[in-house]
């Protein structure tokens, strides 16, 4: 109910309301404590989920997993928020049309589409299993719940009500996050307990910082590749005031995230004595049923519910933007009156969530779905976008191609593992082919610049300041 209120509280508000840029923009009018909050809320929403879940079973070190490019990506955001800002653009895919091509744009934009649509999808099923777990509803009820509070703030308030959610959800979810994992600390006896936990649990490695050290940072690469290149902090950073209001909230949040996600992964840790027996799900909500009387679980529940809708409604508001704006806007209807894609947008936020809700029904696993939409955007958008900041000399056809390349090469793995096909395979399993796919959308991003005509204009664009 709170979050729907303040979701009819942000379209009260909007002094444009049935507008295009304030429905996905705010009006631009973030100031800096509103922008280091909704970061925050954005990727610790899921992240905290599997932080728990993952230290449960291996330990101090699956802090990489989810801390590491959470903290990294969030740098690289800050490093680059300032020549985003001053663009004015409406969307990432605007920016990459101005500075390659329209071509670039679309594909952009679809590949944009679906990493939020399935990042959606991720949010959703920790939030279905968090209520199956908590209150012993089947699933099909819990995300469906989850999904229709979601979409009910999100599609009234548009972007504004998602700021306004995230600044409550981040402060409500860290508030819960760290009472849980300290009490829970305290209720095994302390950190002497925890030295105990090799022993104990017969894992030799679980306080060792760089145990299984080779598949957790292949994890860490595959995220954080991916993370900084998301079109919804890019929103972010074209929602704010100015260009050093962007600057200097990203670079707090990548500060705050350091000790944030070292308090998750105690907080798991703990778990494994205190809720033994768990099969790493559902961790966090069978913690604080371990340390809270029912009367205070309550609260705590709606704060780990938090942690997934902060999330959720960012990828859905921010996937609904890349329909309307670059998809309908740009190639369906160029004369769209703000107001008109208003509406688009209101159906856009609802086609988003659809989807996502579907694809969290038919795949409940929410690390894998969220490898589905981070490997793709990490192989097929790195080095266009990286070099289009960088390098004077790429173009479009060199995007294309880059894109093109890496696009392919996820979606070939994702046919194999998805449905179960025995395909061809000359390089590692995941996440270990990860690198591959960046390498050949790399080679053919450079080689197909350098046969084909530069577009040196464009390069001002993305240009670093004077």
């Amino acid at each position: 109910m709170i979050l729907i209120a303040l979701g009819l509280y942000s379209y009260i508000k909007a002094k444009n309301r049935h507008t295009e840029e304030e429905y996905f923009l705010a009006s631009r009018e973030l100031g800096f404590w509103a922008l280091v909050c909704t970061v925050g809320a954005s990727w610790t929403g899921i992240s905290a989920l599997i932080s728990y879940n993952a230290a449960y079973t291996g330990g101090v070190s699956t802090w990489w997993i989810m801390g590491f490019p959470t903290v990294f990506a969030t740098a690289v955001v800050a490093v680059l928020a300032y020549r985003i800002r001053k663009t004015n653009a409406i969307s990432q895919p605007q920016i990459f049309e101005w500075r390659y091509g329209p071509r670039v744009r679309v594909i952009l934009a679809v590949i944009g589409i679906w990493y939020m649509m399935t990042w959606a999808a991720s949010e959703l099923i920790g939030g279905g299993e968090s209520l199956s777990v908590a209150l012993g509803m089947p699933y099909i009820l819990g995300i469906l719940a989850i999904t229709l509070i979601v979409y009910l703030y999100t599609v009234i308030g548009g972007f504004r009500a998602v700021i306004y959610t995230d600044i409550f959800q981040f402060i409500f979810l860290n508030v819960v996050c760290i009472a849980v994992s300290f009490i829970a600390l305290s209720s095994i006896g302390g950190f002497g307990a925890i030295a105990l936990l090799p022993q104990e649990l017969g894992v030799p490695g679980y306080l060792d910082f760089f145990d299984n050290f080779r598949y957790n940072i292949a994890y860490a690469i595959s995220f954080s590749l991916a993370w900084f290149l998301e079109a919804d902090m890019w929103q972010r950073i074209l929602g704010s005031r100015n260009p050093k209001v962007a600057m200097k909230a990203f670079l707090v949040a990548a500060i705050l995230f350091i000790p944030l996600y070292f308090i998750y992964t105690l907080g798991g840790m703990a778990a494994a004595k205190l809720v033994p027996g768990l099969d790493g799900v559902g961790v966090l909500p069978s913690l604080a049923q371990a340390v809270f009387p029912p009367i205070l679980f309550g609260f705590v529940l709606a704060g780990i519910l938090a942690t997934v809708m902060s999330s959720a409604d960012t990828a859905i508001n921010s996937g609904a933007l890349l329909l309307t704006e670059d998809i309908y806007h740009r190639y369906v209807n160029k004369k769209a009156t703000s107001r008109g894609l208003f509406v688009v947008g209101l159906i856009a936020t609802t086609i988003i969530t659809i989807l996502a809700f579907g694809v969290g029904v038919t795949l409940p696993d929410m690390l894998w779905v969220l490898w589905l939409g981070a490997d793709i955007l990490a192989c097929g958008c790195l080095a266009p976008l990286i070099g289009g900041f960088i390098w004077k000399r790429a173009n479009e056809p060199g995007a294309i191609a880059g894109m093109i390349v890496g696009a392919v090469f996820a979606f070939y793995n994702y046919v194999g593992d998805l449905f179960g096909v025995e395909v061809p395979r000359p390089w590692p399993e995941y996440p270990f082919y990860l690198p591959v796919g960046i390498l050949l959308s790399a080679i053919a991003f450079v080689l197909v610049s350098l046969a084909t005509k530069p577009q040196p204009e464009k390069f001002k664009i993305l240009k670093p300041s004077d």
